[in-house]
């Protein structure tokens, strides 16, 4: 079953802050994403546990929105977002 990882990417989290982009990635996979499990990707320098899960068995996918990351400027967020899709990650 295909599993989607999904994050949003915030700059400047003060007065004005925005969201930058937010990235997909997906997987195949047999594994039932459940709460608690923390999950790896080459992109993260931890394993992150997944704010909300979702299921859709009709489509054939799991769903996983993970915790925002929020960076302090534009150059950063630009910087990061490259580095996500280095690894496989696209912007919705």
């Amino acid at each position: 079953m295909e599993i989607i990882y999904d994050i949003h990417m915030f700059c400047s989290p003060g007065a004005g802050g925005h969201l930058h982009a937010t990235l997909r990635k997906t997987h195949e996979s047999n594994v039932i994403p459940s709460v608690g499990i923390a999950f790896e990707d080459v992109a993260w320098k931890e394993p992150r546990t997944p704010i909300r899960i979702s299921c859709n068995l009709e489509l054939g996918y799991y769903y996983l929105q993970f915790d925002r990351v929020v960076l302090p400027d534009e150059a950063s967020c630009e910087q990061e977002e490259r580095a996500y899709r280095i690894h496989g990650w696209r912007n919705l």
